[in-house]
């Protein structure tokens, strides 16, 4: 029985997911629509120290809620390594799967 229900508990949680990646505060600190070149970035993100540039803008910030020059907007993201093959290509390439304002 016991092993029934360790087994039951075991498949239960493997089908649970949780929200992966988690939100990262980060600062968005230029934006720029580059439509011709494929491997351009159009947001340049810093994340702790770290920069990374990104092709991807989420749906909620583009075109009309980003505002056009962007030197220091404050966000929190949830973010993964490109693997296309401009992120192969360009190791600091990230896409932002979600993005949110934040304040100070």
């Amino acid at each position: 029985m016991r092993t029934l229900l360790l087994l039951l508990s075991l498949i239960l949680l493997d089908g649970c997911q949780l929200l992966e990646p988690k939100e990262t505060a980060a600062t968005i600190y230029r934006y720029r629509v580059t439509a011709l070149c494929m491997c351009c970035s159009n947001l340049a993100v810093r994340i702790g120290s770290e920069r990374y540039q990104t092709h991807n803008v989420p749906a909620a910030f583009f075109p009309d809620t980003l505002p056009a020059n962007v030197d220091s907007l404050k966000a929190w993201i949830r973010y993964k390594q490109d693997d296309s093959e401009c992120g192969r290509a360009m190791k600091n390439l990230i896409v932002i799967t979600s993005m949110r304002e934040r304040s100070q």
